[in-house]
């Protein structure tokens, strides 16, 4: 398992287009319109490759039948082989790595045993005919483009600035919408990833604000100019977040594909990278 300069991503831009289920964090990776890492289990001609997005989603990808590479993968999941900025989501592909997975886990263990957090991913497909935009705003809120001056406003996890690297990136290949309440906004969702005629809505809605509609509202916006630009609004959440879950239900989007998520923990403390 070794990084892959960044100079060499262009060799596999195309090389996700088969798989099954939206891997638009990952291209993203590839084509470098957003910072992350890619390693493989060669530099000369790979065949495994573990992509991670800059906002610790990951994906990976290649037949788990290299024992080298499985043995320095689960030094990795353990913190012992590369430095990690924190938890890492990852999906996997293709199957067969769920059986692999927890024997790496343990056969690496240097006697600080970690829990591998499986859950659930649900992919969405759009449909326009039940697509519902929500309610009209009150007098008190107004809806804005982000802008450059907005890119960090909003608080939060799921905000553009953990998604782009700076504002001129965002503002060059990316959409977003606020609303705003006295000058401070609220609730916002904006393209965390945007490729090949496809826009992926991330969406955040401060907690004193939520449970009325603003993240409907705001997300439907989002997904009007979409349509407008004849872009194809993608929606992807765990299965157990019920907000996320039932808002991309509210907006039209059906659950078509669900596949194992894993969590992999932050470097356990007293434990170094090397």
């Amino acid at each position: 398992m070794y990084p892959l300069p960044r100079s060499e991503f262009h060799r596999f831009e195309n090389f996700l287009d088969d798989i099954p289920f939206n891997t638009l964090f990952a291209q993203s990776v590839l084509k470098k319109k957003v910072s992350g890492s890619v390693y493989v289990d060669s530099l000369i001609d790979p065949a495994q490759f573990y992509i991670v997005h800059r906002y610790g989603m990951s994906l990976l990808y290649g037949a788990p039948d290299n024992e080298d590479f499985n043995e320095r993968f689960g030094h990795y999941i353990q913190g012992r082989l590369y430095p990690r900025a924190g938890a890492e989501w990852m999906q996997t592909f293709p199957r067969g790595w769920d059986i692999v997975l927890p024997r790496l886990i343990e056969n690496s263990s240097d006697g600080v045993p970690l829990d591998l957090d499986v859950q659930r991913r649900v992919n969405f497909k759009f449909n326009a005919r039940r697509h519902s935009t929500g309610r009209a705003l009150n007098a008190e809120l107004d809806m804005l483009a982000t802008t450059q001056s907005t890119f960090r406003a909003m608080e939060g996890s799921v905000v553009p600035a953990s998604f782009w690297d700076s504002a001129e990136d965002f503002e060059a290949s990316a959409t977003g919408f606020d609303i705003v309440h006295r000058g401070r906004v609220i609730s916002q969702a904006f393209s965390a990833f945007s490729l090949n005629g496809q826009l992926e809505l991330g969406m955040e809605t401060l907690p004193p604000f939520r449970h009325q509609g603003l993240a409907r509202t705001v997300c439907g916006r989002l997904i009007g100019h979409c349509l407008e630009h004849k872009l194809e609004p993608v929606w992807a959440c765990r299965e157990s977040n019920a907000a996320s879950f039932g808002l991309a239900r509210a907006l039209g989007f059906e659950p078509v594909f669900t596949l194992p998520y894993y969590r992999l923990p932050d470097v356990p403390r007293g434990r170094t990278n090397r």
